[in-house]
């Protein structure tokens, strides 16, 4: 008798250590170590000598959370936010005077966000996450293209003591026109150099 209930136990014991995990959705977290966050102007004007590219910059500080299926691969609950002030740039002029804090105004605004309530389902690995960006406080909808680059399950496997979808690698981009924001990026000659900025995200999301 003790031994069929050893076996049983044991049955049991291995149908839960490889039971798949729940399709619910879960809650991500990227830290800023472990998101970045890239900026650059649009060239839509024929005013930058030359030798310069369109000036680009970084932000320094930023994190995000989001829930996500793995079964389903549908993300939703999006929140971005991003430390305005941390800005860095390739250079202390010429490009931080065009993408600096002054443009963002950061006396006055700590933050840029993006954030979404929306569900939106991967499909080919691409998906369009309907939101709202929020830039010197101005919230406007906007749409994030997503890239789902990489799920890695748990290193003990799927089940009692492992977890499928333990990190998620994800990229967003989105392009804005600058004056809708009251933003106006014009070089130290008052020549004013374009209107769209691309926002990039590269972020890898540890499961909570």
């Amino acid at each position: 008798m003790r031994t069929a209930i050893k076996t049983l136990l044991a049955s049991v014991f291995l149908l839960l250590l490889a039971a798949p995990a729940s399709a619910k959705e879960v809650s991500y977290f990227a830290p800023a170590p472990q998101i970045r966050v890239g900026m650059q102007l649009v060239k839509t004007r024929d005013l930058l000598p030359e030798d310069k590219q369109p000036p680009a910059a970084r932000f320094t500080n930023a994190t995000a959370g989001f829930h996500f299926d793995v079964d389903a691969l549908t993300l939703s609950n999006l929140r971005i936010t991003i430390a305005s002030g941390g800005i860095a740039t390739p250079d202390k002029d010429y490009t931080w005077l065009l993408l600096g804090p002054a443009v963002f105004d950061i006396s006055n605004y700590e933050e840029i966000a993006f954030r979404s309530d929306k569900a939106a389902p991967f499909v080919n690995g691409a998906a369009t996450i309907d939101g709202q960006l929020i830039i010197r406080g101005l919230a406007l909808p906007f749409k994030l293209e997503a890239k789902l680059r990489h799920i890695e399950d748990s290193p003990l496997g799927v089940g009692i003591f492992g977890s499928k979808g333990r990190t998620i690698g994800i990229s967003f981009r989105t392009e804005f026109e600058c004056s809708d924001f009251g933003i106006v990026v014009k070089d130290d000659n008052a020549n004013v150099l374009g209107d769209k900025m691309t926002l990039t995200f590269d972020m890898f999301a540890t499961r909570q």
